[in-house]
């Protein structure tokens, strides 16, 4: 009796369908993590649109003002080296503390955004605060939070912003990481003075910073990640409103100062030292005249 042969692959066949698909894989995973990471890439300029639109409709109803950078209490003043929780009182503070939470930038807009999660870059990889305790029943939700917010607008007039293009009002200034719970300012204003009830932006005059609050500022320096968020460069929302994705440290050992805000960077994109007056970071100070 004869037999049917059936239709069964052999084993070099076999091989050679799967080694077809390795090639295939090979050259399509790249293409798919491209489209993943442009993905995100848009993702987080749409984001920063957004915060852009909320801020600029805060200082519209605020006599043309930006926010804070960070609020202030009676006994501690500016609390510019705090911890601002977002939202406000999804930790336990003191009502104070809170109240001064409220009206710091990421927590000010929430009125007009509406939405905590556009504070968060796609990009970034979540982040606990080391030693915060975020397991405690009862609180609200925290917020997830990868973007900075330039320091040295605190409190400033829009109009008094003299290259609007050139002046960062948001960006990636944690590096790649989104922090549970809390918003920072990058650059900071120094504002020790507790006495002074104001803390606004003053430049340096003829070598010399202005003693008093706003006189100084600092940049976040060894961030809390790596600046090389979207592909070795970060996105900086300017004050005009336009986002612009800006590679950051491509000469590691000595950046140009009118593109880059760290001077030089580690091997892993951490930012170790800044390009500054003497008094604040080069990029972010309000009143500078276009750089280029």
């Amino acid at each position: 009796m004869l037999r049917a042969h059936g239709n069964a692959f052999t084993l070099i066949e076999l091989l050679v369908v799967i080694a077809i698909a390795a090639i295939l894989a090979a050259i399509l995973f790249p293409v798919f993590a491209q489209a993943r990471a442009k993905a995100r890439v848009a993702t987080c300029e749409s984001n920063m649109k957004q915060l852009g639109l909320a801020l600029t409709m805060y200082a519209a109803d605020y006599d043309e003002t930006y926010p804070l950078a960070y609020g202030r209490t009676p006994r501690e003043g500016w609390l510019w080296k705090s911890l601002c929780a977002v939202p406000p009182d999804w930790r336990i503070t003191t009502a104070a503390q809170q109240a001064a939470y409220r009206v710091q930038w990421a927590n000010a807009i929430t009125r007009y955004s509406k939405e905590l999660g556009i504070l968060r870059c796609p990009s970034g990889d979540d982040v606990y605060w080391p030693g915060v305790q975020y397991n405690s029943p009862g609180r609200p939700a925290f917020a997830w939070i990868g973007y900075t917010y330039n320091g040295l607008l605190n409190s400033y007039k829009m109009g008094k912003v003299n290259s609007p293009v050139n002046v960062p009002l948001i960006w990636e200034g944690n590096g790649r990481a989104n922090v549970a719970g809390y918003a920072f300012s990058s650059p900071v204003l120094d504002c020790g003075n507790v006495t002074e009830a104001d803390c606004v932006y003053h430049p340096g005059s003829g070598g010399t910073c202005y003693a008093g609050n706003g006189g100084r500022s600092r940049i976040l320096v060894r961030t809390i990640g790596s600046m090389w968020i979207h592909s070795k460069g970060a996105n900086i929302l300017y004050a005009d409103n336009h986002v612009t994705r800006m590679g950051l440290g491509a000469a590691p050992d000595h950046t140009d100062p009118a593109l880059d805000p760290y001077s030089h960077y580690d091997s892993a994109g951490y930012g170790l030292g800044y390009w500054t007056d003497g008094c604040h970071p080069l990029l972010f100070r309000p009143d500078a005249p276009p750089m280029r």
